[in-house]
């Protein structure tokens, strides 16, 4: 189990603050660090906490850390390779945890660690996880509309890019995605920016990512174009070029939502039994 030592990128939970531990899981270092650059460009541009590329296992009203810790390695001990998940598209949604997030396709994989770690806990009642696997890569404050601009804001700094078919995707992300690792973090419900990474192990051996991830460059997304980060229009602080296509957009609320193109997008999203909507 290798323990958080030296700078933290990550605000500390406030005293007095109802804090829960969060199981995450972590992608291989290539990929965090593509995906940290995402992340850091959207919380710096439009004021928003940022946060370590994850993926939510499940939460839990758990006091005693210790015995979390001791239990989460012994499970994870027994995993003989990296969870790999087929990767999706950059969605937009309403909620906090879901403003816009990379959608991961579930496996039988991950839904066994799951199991076999709650499993080992005796099963507890208080516990809430996603209804399905994703990244968050920005945590917003409004509706979907504002959560758009976002992404619009990404395709033009060529952080991101539109698929033939129209779905948005992470430039120079492979799929399927290799998580790697397993965090324990305390966090704040509802206050993205009170996170707190208490510990982590390596999942088969696999390499730990440098913490905290050096600072966003374009260039790391830009890995399979060539392009230099410093290419007309695409410096921090010009918008660059206009998007040639609007983001498909998929509300994860149920209910479809209306693009700029005018097309109806229904939700994929089903909700399984148990969870509740996740981080």
């Amino acid at each position: 189990m290798g323990e958080f030592s030296g700078p933290c990128n990550a605000p500390a939970v406030a005293e007095g603050v109802l804090v829960v531990l969060e199981l995450w899981l972590v992608p291989n270092v290539a990929d965090a660090k593509v995906l940290h650059s995402i992340i850091s460009k959207a919380a710096a541009r439009h004021d928003s906490p940022p946060t370590h590329p994850h993926v939510t296992l499940f939460s839990l009203d758990e006091k005693d850390e210790t015995k979390l810790k001791e239990i989460t390695q012994t499970v994870v001990a027994g995993v003989k390779k990296p969870i790999s998940l087929d990767v999706g598209g950059v969605l937009v949604g309403e909620t906090l945890h879901q403003s816009v997030y990379l959608e991961l396709k579930s496996t039988n994989e991950l839904g066994t660690l799951r199991t076999s770690l709650l499993g080992a806990l005796g099963n507890p009642t208080n516990t809430d996880y996603p209804a399905f696997p994703h990244i968050p890569l920005y945590y917003g404050k409004g509706a979907t509309f504002e959560n758009q601009s976002v992404v619009t804001n990404l395709l033009a700094a060529r952080f991101l890019d539109t698929r033939n078919d129209g779905m948005v995707e992470v430039m120079g992300l492979k799929s399927p995605l290799d998580l790697t690792e397993v965090w324990i973090v305390n966090i704040a419900p509802e206050n993205p920016a009170g996170w707190t990474p208490r510990h982590r192990l390596s999942i088969a051996g696999a390499e730990l990512a440098p913490y905290p991830l050096p600072p966003a460059s374009p260039t790391t997304s830009r890995r399979e174009t060539g392009e230099s980060a410093t290419s007309p229009g695409n410096s921090p602080t010009s918008p660059g070029p206009p998007s040639p296509m609007t983001p498909r957009v998929r509300h994860s609320a149920g209910s479809p939502v209306r693009v700029a193109d005018g097309n109806d997008v229904s939700t994929i999203i089903t909700k399984e039994p148990g969870p509740t909507p996740g981080k």
